[in-house]
């Protein structure tokens, strides 16, 4: 009867974990103004966005800020050479 009672306890637990999502949920609301209109870009000042996308949120921050980073070098005519390496 225990032994019932603590697998009928697992396989509950272990289906209720299965129905969680790793797939990352965003939407228009969510994106801050600056980024759907950024600010025009001055004598001074320019500016770019950048995108990134992983289950992870540090790798997502990089990859946005490696897509900013070579949206900034094209605006600015200047080549770079660029990589990311993601272990």
């Amino acid at each position: 009867m225990k032994i019932t009672s603590i697998l009928s306890t697992l396989f509950v637990f272990t289906f209720l974990i299965s129905c969680g999502s790793n797939e990352p949920v965003s939407t228009n609301d969510q994106m801050p103004d600056w980024y759907l209109s950024p600010p025009n870009d001055t004598e001074e000042f320019f500016y770019a966005a950048g995108e990134g996308q992983s289950s992870r949120q540090g790798t997502a921050l990089r990859s946005a800020q490696l897509a900013a980073t070579q949206a900034m070098g094209a605006k600015s005519g200047a080549e770079s050479i660029c990589s990311s390496e993601i272990i």
